[in-house]
């Protein structure tokens, strides 16, 4: 391809990297990028030997021969018979179609793994991996059913318990169906001395400490469907997600993602020595779903005992939100900064900031009888109506398949063109079946969203908005669940904040969302309107 056209006076050559990262975060390929800008450099072209081996995909081989063409280099490659242009039409389309194909393969095969994993989690086979506490992996007396393997002496693996760590696991599960939390359990596993998961594998989960439990982990234990003797795959996949979604180039990076447990593969049949027997798992399961996941796995509250203010009150030291519990039948909201999950303690952050509910809500609701008081009613229902139209224009849903539409479209357009030039039909064939696909997909989404509502009238805005007002009055008899409903609805906003001089600052914010005034003895509500207010308020 080369031949009378050049030497070679460099080369750059990334050995074991992903080509699913971009150019400057490989380290070869960054050194290139690096010495483009210099002014010295002893090169004016890149060759590449295959577009799907130095790029992970269209928009990463756009982005670089844009680059590179800006300093006067151009891309050859051998697959392309040429230079890539990006100016040029045709030469973008084989470039693209040579980058598709690429990246199908790797689907094709990325899926053949997948099933095969599945099939063999369904006979029980253990798939690798460090073992779950409480289990150690050993040799069995069956070869590997790998040929190459087996003449390599190497043995199927399985999991037997570990005599270290397997009562630990029982003990975990009595104990939280005793009632205990995940917190006290992990207090008592480390008064008592028990090994952690990170001081039996010390290269798991490194950031933690060796010698004490965390509650994290005590769910996590609790959780693990393993413990019954089965084998389970699909838990967590590795997932491309980018590393910054408003960057020009797409910037893709495995991450393990949880996946529901409805996608979960068990084996057939009972795969390892079981450490809970299945009927008193489900019943951890069935207490967990009770207590819930963020109730750190304490005793269960009735709706009506609710914290008003869960999820709405932030500490304005450190901007996290604040916790809430109970003393002496009190319901508070605490913020500590010996907190484990602090990496350090933000400057000037009390050693525990902690704020009585009813001393908030003292503040909120005489803050919102002012904020629809006769006097702003005007000023309030142009912000309503103004937040009204921006919505109806801006769905975002909307825009995202539009765009899809279009953009698949323009490829089916494209492709076609190049077929009708004289190319070869079955290589374009599946490119264009799948624009075609991304075409469909988005007309779907567009096919099944709801006719915009009609914009709100300046009546029905005043009338919503004179109901409001006599709505802190209504909240102060009604019940706990329904007033953190209405805050909730209301979009309530709340930053607590204490200075070393015992100052005390509340800042509030509110916005109108599909308030449900009929909960609270109202009349109508606003239909999914977003208005906002800030406020401040500050106490002695």
């Amino acid at each position: 391809m080369l031949a009378g056209r050049g030497e070679i006076v460099a080369i750059y050559h990334d050995v074991d990297v992903s080509r699913s990262l971009t150019w400057k975060r490989r380290p070869q390929a960054a050194a290139l990028l690096a010495d483009l800008r210099s002014t010295d450099r002893a090169w004016d072209a890149v060759a590449i030997g295959e577009v799907a081996r130095a790029f992970g995909n269209v928009e990463h081989l756009r982005g670089i021969a844009r680059r590179l063409h800006r300093h006067g280099v151009a891309i050859w490659a051998w697959d392309l018979g040429g230079p890539y242009n990006p100016a040029d039409v045709g030469s973008r389309i084989t470039g693209t179609i040579r980058a598709e194909l690429a990246q199908e393969e790797v689907d094709r095969l990325r899926g053949r793994v997948i099933d095969s994993m599945e099939a063999q989690a369904r006979s029980g086979r253990w798939l690798g991996g460090r073992a779950p506490y409480g289990y150690r992996v050993v040799d069995t007396d069956e070869p590997h059913p790998n040929p190459a393997k087996a003449a390599l002496g190497i043995k199927l693996r399985r999991l037997e318990p570990d005599p270290r760590t397997a009562p630990v696991v029982q003990r975990i599960f009595t104990l939280y169906l005793d009632g205990h939390g995940y917190k006290h359990i992990a207090r008592v596993l480390t008064d008592e001395g028990m090994m952690s998961p990170s001081a039996v594998d010390p290269t798991r989960n490194r950031h933690r400490p060796q010698h004490a439990w965390a509650a994290s982990a005590v769910r996590a234990i609790l959780e693990n469907p393993r413990y019954t003797g089965v084998q389970v795959f699909g838990r967590a996949r590795k997932t491309m997600v980018p590393v910054d979604e408003e960057a020009d180039i797409i910037d893709d990076v495995k991450r393990q993602l949880r996946q529901p447990a409805t996608t979960w593969v068990y084996s057939d049949e009972e795969s390892h020595a079981q450490l809970i027997a299945p009927e008193v798992f489900e019943r951890a399961q069935a207490q967990m779903r009770t207590r819930g996941r963020g109730n750190g796995g304490g005793s269960p509250r009735s709706d009506a005992g609710r914290y008003v203010l869960r999820g709405l009150l932030w500490c304005g030291h450190c901007q996290r939100r604040m916790q809430g519990t109970h003393l002496r039948g009190q319901a508070l909201y605490r913020c500590r900064a010996t907190s484990p999950d602090y990496a350090t303690v933000p400057a000037g952050h009390p050693r525990s900031l902690a704020v009585q509910e009813r001393r908030l809500l003292a503040a909120l609701d005489p803050w919102l009888t002012g904020l629809f008081a006769d006097d702003k009613l005007e000023e309030a229902a142009r912000m309503v109506a103004d937040a009204d139209r921006q919505r109806h224009g801006n769905d975002p849903r909307v825009a995202q398949a539009r765009q899809a539409a279009a953009s698949a479209r323009l490829r089916i357009e494209r492709l076609l063109d190049a077929v009708e030039r004289g190319g070869d039909s079955a290589v374009y064939a599946p490119p264009i079946e799948r624009a075609n696909r991304d075409l469909a997909a988005a007309q779907l989404v567009l096919d099944a969203m709801p006719p915009a509502p009609e914009a709100l009238t300046d009546e029905e805005i005043m009338h919503t908005l004179r109901a409001l007002g006599d709505m802190p009055s209504r909240l102060a008899v009604a019940d706990g669940s329904i007033r953190a409903d209405v805050y909730e609805s209301l979009g309530i906003q709340l930053t607590y904040r204490r200075d070393d001089d015992g100052l005390e600052q509340i800042r509030i914010s509110a916005s109108i969302d599909c308030v449900d005034l009929e909960r609270v003895g109202g009349a109508s509500s606003t239909r999914g309107t977003r208005a906002p207010w800030r406020g401040v308020y500050v106490a002695a």
